[in-house]
């Protein structure tokens, strides 16, 4: 018997695809950039810090710094020495650093400077040394910089879907108060449930509507702190909101303060890149003019320099080093472990 071979014909179906190049209408110009640091700063500010020994939170008990200034051909010389320890660090242990700084000489290169070694708390660190850093466009030197300024920050880290951390390095007393001018304008996000949401402080108020009916949670470090009652409108649930929030600081303080990030300084933001290198950069604080400042485009990003010693051990050798073994492989003056 033939077989018609038309019979076993199937049709043939498959997707063509085309490489196309899509031009915009209206395309956006290249966006400028009014950075302009010179490579080597006027000033280096190089600190390290030392911890607890429990691996879960390996808490700061003190750190040394130095600030250098440049000499010419990427030389630096010591102009400023000291110590900083926990703002709560025992009795005992102070006195030891204490007595350690006022037996030792500095090594401040030049009479014009003062040679002590000095001692602050990290608060005291922060705010006179490291913001003043900042300020005068320093470079911040550290070996594994994210661990080491994470020691500086206080309170819980706020984290980002970006793989970014934003630390907090310094704190006021939080007054519920001052929220009420503008607390019904203010600009409250959307999240993914579709219910309104805002921060103050370490609080989050929460907006949720069933209908025409809308009704406040309050939430701290994760915690509820009280379900609100459904409101006929939503300015009335967001000030329900601030009277359980207002509430809550209330009992709190009784505690102790209730403190939130301080507004006029900023907190610095690291994003990981992998387990070698990070970025680093800086929130805008509530008056960003009184820091330097550059514009990309039509946003303003806040002069921050660091320079990691472990990325850059990495960068040169492609090999991870501890400090000490960069240090011998680097021939330096003072391995690690030496006085």
């Amino acid at each position: 018997m033939k077989v018609n071979q038309d019979q076993h014909h199937l049709p043939l179906h498959k997707d063509v695809f085309f490489r196309s190049h899509v031009v915009e209408l209206e395309p956006k110009g290249p966006l400028v950039s009014t950075y302009s640091e010179p490579i080597w700063p006027d000033y280096a500010l190089v600190f390290d810090t030392e911890t607890t020994l429990d691996p879960r939170e390996q808490s700061l008990l003190f750190g040394l710094y130095r600030v250098c200034s440049a000499r010419g051909g990427g030389e630096y010389v010591c102009v400023e020495e000291g110590i900083f320890h926990d703002d709560n660090i025992e009795q005992k242990s102070l006195d030891v650093i204490t007595d350690y700084a006022r037996s030792r000489d500095s090594e401040v290169v030049s009479d014009d400077y003062d040679d002590d070694i000095h001692v602050y708390t990290r608060t005291e660190f922060v705010e006179s040394v490291f913001f003043h850093a900042v300020i005068t466009r320093s470079l911040i030197v550290a070996f594994n910089a994210p661990f080491d300024i994470s020691r500086l920050s206080v309170g819980r880290p706020r984290t980002a879907k970006n793989r970014a951390w934003t630390l907090t390095l310094s704190q006021r007393e939080f007054d519920p108060s001052k929220l009420e001018s503008n607390w019904l304008t203010k600009k409250w996000q959307i999240t993914k449930k579709g219910n309104l949401s805002t921060r103050a402080g370490c609080y989050t108020v929460v907006i949720k509507q069933d209908g025409t009916a809308y009704k406040a949670n309050v939430y701290t470090h994760g915690r509820l702190c009280s379900d609100g009652k459904w409101k006929p409108t939503l300015n009335e649930a967001k000030l329900d909101g601030l009277r359980i929030l207002s509430e809550d600081v209330e009992v709190a303080k009784q505690i102790g303060p209730v403190l939130e990030p301080n507004p006029e300084r900023p907190c610095i933001r690291v994003t990981s890149k992998d387990s070698k290198a990070a970025f680093f950069s800086l929130t805008k604080p509530l008056r960003p003019e009184e820091w330097p400042t550059y514009q990309v485009g039509d946003k303003t990003r806040m002069v921050f320099r660091v320079l990691d010693l472990h990325t850059l051990a990495w960068a040169l050798f492609n090999e991870q080093y501890s400090l000490k073994r960069a240090c011998k492989e680097l021939k330096t003056k003072k391995p690690k472990g030496r006085p």
